[in-house]
């Protein structure tokens, strides 16, 4: 079951590249994921931030700190 939340732009740093956003307030939609779908979100995201083609065992390796 999804809960929503507002937020203010300060809470989203280090989960958004929050200086891209417009805005100050946002709403949120909190949504359980399973381990596999959440790894899929991070990985499409961070692509987008990057501007470039991503491997995922690159982002598994940089989040286990190898």
């Amino acid at each position: 079951m999804a809960e929503t939340a507002v937020v203010h732009r300060e809470a989203l740093q280090g989960i958004f590249d929050s200086e891209q956003l417009k805005g100050s307030v946002f709403k949120v939609i909190i949504y359980p994921l399973s381990e596999a779908e959440a790894e899929e979100a991070e990985f499409k995201s961070l692509k987008g931030i990057a501007g470039r083609p991503l491997n995922i065992d690159e982002i598994r390796k940089e989040r286990l700190h190898l």
